[in-house]
């Protein structure tokens, strides 16, 4: 019996019937140990621990589904808009008929969507996870269509090849057709993406990932204003707080007006935030550098660091020569 509770903590507290003859346990085997309630069987055809709670992955095997949408982008490392509730589960059409909210609650499953398979496509259900070119299928009716941009561009990010997204775009109701339209390879995180689209919906024109020196600022907007979103888990440590904060002094020396704003200012404040952008450009500082700002920064940098250099070399000849003066 010891064996048989190895065997389904090793796979997530449940395993198929089908499955526990193939690892060599008899039907006698599980008799015995349902009759000394050590195993149970929540549905037909499987068997899980008696008296634990099964965990949300293992109740969606049980009932024949895999993560998708929102839950599989998330767990594949995609950017995703926050927050995200509960976990989204794609199931058969069949499944999602006999499964009601009581259902899932029979089986463990708390707080979650079901995802019917839509008939428009077809995939197999059989990895407990959905791969994020399925998920974000999925996720169509889930996901703003803005916010969609900034889940395909974070799929490209990871590798995912730009001819496979645009295959999507046939299976598409129309929201994700938009949205693979308006991809652009240049943003560096979902965020940046949104705002860079929220812009342009409010008629203002921003660059993405421009140089300056030796700095890439996410948004240019004219010559002069520098924006930057930060990440939801960007600042992993002190270390890059202070550069970040480096860059920002080192962009306002050379006469850059710097707006920083954080994952939550776009989130759930972008109002303030667009108005905030929109009062620096209404007072000019997007055409023009700030006021007594030295643009020329950098070169004036370099001729310093050349003049450093030219005196240290006198500077050496001169202890040189010293020697063969007190000689003479």
């Amino acid at each position: 019996m010891h064996r048989i509770l190895e065997t389904l903590r090793a796979h997530g507290g449940v395993r198929r019937t089908r499955d526990l003859l193939a690892d060599g346990f008899t039907e006698r085997d599980l008799a015995a140990a349902r009759e000394a309630g050590t195993v149970c069987r929540p549905t037909r055809g499987w068997y899980a621990i008696e008296g634990e709670r099964l965990s949300t992955a293992a109740a969606t095997r049980m009932i024949g589904g895999a993560l998708t949408c929102v839950s599989a982008l998330e767990q594949h490392g995609i950017w995703v808009p926050r927050p995200v509730y509960g976990e989204h589960i794609r199931v058969t059409r069949r499944v999602a008929g006999a499964f009601g909210a009581s259902g899932l609650l029979a089986h463990g499953i708390v707080d979650a969507e079901l995802h019917a398979q839509p008939r428009r496509w077809h995939a197999p259900i059989d990895a407990g996870i959905d791969p994020p070119l399925v998920a974000v299928l999925m996720s169509e009716d889930c996901i703003a269509e803005e916010d969609l941009v900034a889940v395909l561009e974070s799929m490209m990010r990871k590798g995912i090849a730009r001819a496979d997204i645009d295959a999507l775009a046939v299976h598409s109701k129309g929201r994700l057709r938009r949205a693979i339209a308006r991809l652009d390879s240049r943003s560096d995180s979902g965020n940046e993406a949104v705002v860079r689209m929220r812009l342009r919906a409010a008629r203002i024109a921003a660059r993405p990932l421009v140089r300056i020196g030796p700095w890439t600022v996410d948004l240019l907007i004219g010559e002069w204003l520098v924006v930057e979103i930060d990440g939801f888990a960007y600042h992993s440590g002190v270390e890059e707080f202070e550069r970040d904060r480096f860059k920002d002094r080192e962009l306002i020396t050379r006469g850059y007006t710097v707006l920083r704003f954080a994952t939550t200012h776009v989130e759930h404040s972008w109002v303030q935030s667009l108005e905030c952008i929109r009062q620096v450009m209404a007072a000019g500082w997007h055409r023009r550098p700030r006021p007594g700002a030295r643009p020329d920064y950098e070169e004036r940098a370099a001729a310093r660091r050349a003049a450093a250099r030219t005196d240290e070399l006198v500077d050496e000849r001169e202890v040189v020569a010293e020697p063969g003066q007190w000689q003479g």
